[in-house]
């Protein structure tokens, strides 16, 4: 029996059934959907076409789980390294000086030495001061930042629900395609996982697999707790 599996992401290069049929005869186990990305229409053609070649290829769905984002730039920009930079709480075109995110809620958590990190770690700031909803940051290494890009905020204890709108949609249209497994996005605490738990069940669906994200520092500290509550 083979114990570690092969999960692997289906994109753009990987959706057709060709690719896919390469792929199962290659090894793989479990088609991961990434609903951060593509329609249903898109994930629907994937599921099926994997259902046709194996029916014992699992199917995992991955939330998007909720997503910082920065807001608008006037193209791309450069933070230099050493430079402060100022986070506004309202909407503007970001440049090498300011910008904005669409958390209009950062300020609250936010104290001298906290850490934000921008463009998949293209980018990490520093907090130097908060001044009413203002954010002051030093830059603490150069890199390219643009519009809409992912923002990271390592150690915050942020009040963001795990499931948003979106993923209870995208769930909704999994569980109708009856995929096998659904990869929860940042989990912080078993509260998260009885949460998605009770939405299967408003649903009508109860035997399905949960499988915990751990990435951040909240879930590490409840890691023994998420482990009991969540499948894998």
């Amino acid at each position: 029996m083979k114990r570690t599996k092969i999960v692997a992401t289906i994109g753009p290069a990987s959706e057709s059934k060709k690719a896919l049929t390469k792929m199962i005869e290659s090894g793989m186990n479990v088609a991961r959907l990434n609903f951060s990305h593509g329609t249903h229409e898109m994930h629907g053609s994937v599921v099926d076409s994997v259902r046709s070649i194996d029916r014992t290829i699992g199917i995992l769905l991955d939330t998007q789980g909720p997503k910082i984002r920065t807001g608008k730039f006037d193209g791309e920009v450069i933070f230099k390294e050493g430079a402060t930079v100022s986070i506004k709480n309202q909407d503007i075109i970001g440049n090498s000086k300011e910008f904005s995110i669409d958390y209009k809620d950062l300020h609250k958590g936010a104290k001298k030495g906290r850490r934000i990190v921008l463009n998949d770690g293209a980018v990490e700031l520093i907090i130097i001061k908060v001044v009413g909803d203002c954010i002051i940051c030093k830059v603490k290494n150069s890199g390219i930042v643009s519009s809409h890009k992912g923002v990271n905020l390592p150690n915050w204890d942020i009040t963001i629900p795990s499931l948003t709108e979106k993923d209870k949609k995208d769930i909704k249209f999994g569980i109708s395609k009856k995929v096998d497994f659904i990869a929860y996005s940042f989990v912080r605490t078993a509260e998260d996982i009885k949460k998605l738990r009770d939405y299967l069940k408003k649903i009508d669906t109860k035997n399905i697999d949960i499988v915990a994200k751990i990435e951040t520092a909240e879930a590490v500290e409840n890691l023994e707790e998420i482990i009991t509550a969540a499948t894998g």
